[in-house]
């Protein structure tokens, strides 16, 4: 089975980037694709045919000194591929896509308050979570996105993230406890909507057995199932490394799939790939971060056996410029952001799942 050649959908000259794994780019019926733009002091939401690469504007994105990073990456298109949710100039914004010009604010972030992270829709495309800082606190906040009213929000005294809806099961929020891996001995946490007592950590990482003790993150909840795949870095202390799978009922979590450079993972529809990047080529030696030089690998595979097979091979940078790999609706697609040669450009790549 031969792996096709990854292909650009931009150029670095355009400066474009995927929205977060966690978070969906993608029309329903995978043919389009949103892509966030930044050019000088214009950042613009884009839509890109994945199959050719044709692209049309969709709207400009407001923004100030403020989230100029943050903008690359904080929007979301919802399931039905009819509603945009982006943020910019300290608020969320609501763009209908039938017609952009409409873009209407849903929540304006008060003064105590900074984004804390990428805000995520519920599957039905009524509600979205926004993680904040609020003084010395974090909070998820959930929004109604018609009326733009608060309906719920869940504070925790420890740096909270990734906050997404199960896309399975919409009841279940999904968060983690942020921060420098080697220091978090709790990383995944989950919460019934509304249900604040409810909150708990979902993976376990052998914290007291230091020959086990995993460091974890890049957490990706399923479509296929009331689970959350997780990363095991390669600088973890315990092994196995590599993806794992833990479940919101209380099955045991399983290892997916073994590897010692994973960093970010995403899961198909159907739950049965796992699309990961790594740190530095997924053939050097070492682990973690050794060896690592600016690159970072695309690789997939198989949810039941763990097999693996190497697509591509992409440059990495800081924030947006990690390659992020996410699974088109339909499986047959991996798009991952791609930095140039001197880390300051972007351009997005499609490349095949052999396996779909």
């Amino acid at each position: 089975m031969s792996t096709e050649p990854a292909v650009p959908l931009s150029s670095f000259d355009q400066n474009r980037f995927t929205t977060y794994p966690h978070d969906n780019g993608f029309t329903p019926d995978s043919r389009y694709v949103i892509l966030a733009q930044r050019q000088r002091s214009r950042h613009m939401l884009v839509r890109c045919e994945i199959e050719t690469g044709e692209t049309l504007p969709v709207a400009e994105i407001p923004s100030n000194s403020a989230d100029l990073e943050l903008v690359f990456r904080e929007f979301e298109l919802s399931a039905d591929g009819q509603t945009l949710i982006c943020v910019g100039d300290r608020a969320v914004w609501k763009i209908p896509m039938t017609d952009p010009s409409r873009r209407e604010m849903i929540y304006r972030l008060r003064d105590n308050e900074t984004l804390g992270g990428v805000p995520n829709l519920r599957h039905d495309s009524r509600r979205v979570l926004v993680p904040l800082k609020c003084d010395k606190t974090y909070c998820m906040v959930e929004i109604d996105v018609e009326t733009g009213q608060e309906t719920w929000r869940f504070e925790v005294d420890f740096w909270l993230g990734h906050a997404q809806y199960s896309p399975f099961d919409p009841s279940l929020v999904g968060f983690c406890h942020e921060g420098l891996c080697d220091t978090i001995p709790d990383r995944v946490w989950m919460v019934r909507a509304g249900d604040t007592p409810s909150a708990r950590c979902i993976f376990d990482q052998h914290w007291d057995d230091p020959a086990r003790r995993l460091f974890a993150g890049h957490e990706r909840w399923a479509f296929h199932d009331r689970s959350v795949f997780v990363v095991a870095y390669g600088v973890s202390m315990g092994k196995p490394r590599g993806i794992y799978e833990a479940f919101a009922d209380g099955r045991p979590q399983r290892l997916v799939s073994e590897g010692d450079r994973d960093w970010h993972l995403d899961v198909s529809r159907d739950g049965r790939w796992v699309a990961i990047d790594t740190t530095g080529p997924h053939d050097a030696p070492g682990s973690g971060w050794e060896n690592a030089g600016p690159w970072s690998d695309v690789l997939v595979a198989n949810a039941q056996t763990g097999e693996r097979r190497f697509l591509a091979r992409s440059r990495q940078h800081r924030h947006p410029s990690h390659p992020h790999p996410t699974f088109t609706p339909n499986g047959k697609w991996i798009l991952y952001n791609e930095a140039d040669e001197t880390c300051t450009a972007n351009r997005v790549m499609r490349v095949r799942n052999p396996w779909a």
